[in-house]
């Protein structure tokens, strides 16, 4: 879908799920999207020590490292404790975030949310999409459309 619409991306991985399915990780970055790191089980960092949030995001980095990945960082539900986030930083990591949530969390119809992102939607916006949700794939499929209406160019994140 992605490739139809001429988009790039980011996508912002755990390691386990990259080793499980490193097959799916090595197509990512040979479509020429870009692989980035989501730690390494997806657990809440500021429940964790920091000894223990700061191994997530390294054991991750090890494991895309390999696949040529960066050091994009994007922290498990948004929230990053103010020691890791600098201890990250210091280590040459760049901590992401984004600007806009495509709402594919929410029970609205899929032609709803889509609608509401691409009037959202802004030049230089960092769109969420998950993939653990049911209706992603049809939200993004609506999006690209209708932001491509908009003349949006679609880029993974440098």
């Amino acid at each position: 879908m992605l490739a139809a619409q001429g988009a790039k991306a980011t996508f912002f991985v755990c390691g386990q799920q990259v080793e499980r399915h490193p097959q799916i990780a090595a197509r990512i970055r040979h479509e020429g999207h870009a692989l980035a790191n989501h730690t390494f089980t997806h657990p809440a960092l500021t429940e964790l020590p920091h000894s223990a949030a700061l191994e997530e995001v390294e054991r991750c980095q090890r494991t895309i490292a390999k696949l040529g990945a960066g050091r994009l960082f994007r922290p498990t539900h948004g929230l990053i404790g103010l020691h890791l986030f600098l201890t990250l930083v210091r280590r040459g990591y760049r901590v992401v975030f984004w600007s806009q949530d495509c709402g594919d969390w929410r029970p609205q119809p899929e032609e709803e949310l889509a609608a509401q992102l691409v009037q959202r939607v802004r030049g230089g916006d960092i769109v969420l999409f998950h993939d653990d949700q049911p209706n992603s794939i049809r939200i993004l499929e609506l999006f690209l459309a209708g932001a491509g209406n908009k003349r949006f160019r679609f880029a993974p994140l440098p």
